[in-house]
């Protein structure tokens, strides 16, 4: 059936890049440290595509950001695979790279690991300040 086919799949330990296997890596604090040592404009591209929504530069942010976006996907993944940007480029499509990142994201359990960061952000955010203070 292929709902257990997509089960399947989305449980293996590994993608395939064309014809190379690449694994889905366990993201320790060294991985981290090189991952945000590569983190340089997603954030503020996030920030500017936000900021442009009501401009008549809205498109052209959006497509500039793309275009950046990717360049720094390629990176984040290079050093997640230990493998070369150009070769990433050359080689991977938009569809392998979001699958790599998608179970990369559900092997390390981020979505609840942000959930329990944030939340006692959420908590001071939505306290109201005491009088005198």
């Amino acid at each position: 059936m292929q709902w257990f086919r997509k089960q399947e799949d989305q449980d293996q330990d590994f993608v395939m890049f064309g014809e190379k296997r690449v694994d889905i890596p366990k993201l320790t604090v060294a991985k981290w440290k090189a991952l945000f040592g590569k983190v340089e404009t997603l954030p503020q591209l996030l920030l500017d595509v936000i900021a442009s929504r009501q401009t008549s530069d809205f498109t052209a942010t959006v497509l500039v950001g793309i275009q950046m976006a990717f360049d720094e996907i390629v990176e984040l993944v290079a050093v997640l695979t230990e493998l070369e940007p150009a070769w990433i480029e050359e080689n991977v499509d938009h569809n392998e790279l979001i699958q790599f990142i998608s179970r990369t994201v559900q092997r390390n359990n981020l979505n609840e690991a942000a959930k329990k960061f944030l939340a006692p952000f959420g908590k001071l955010l939505q306290s109201k300040p005491v009088a005198g203070r």
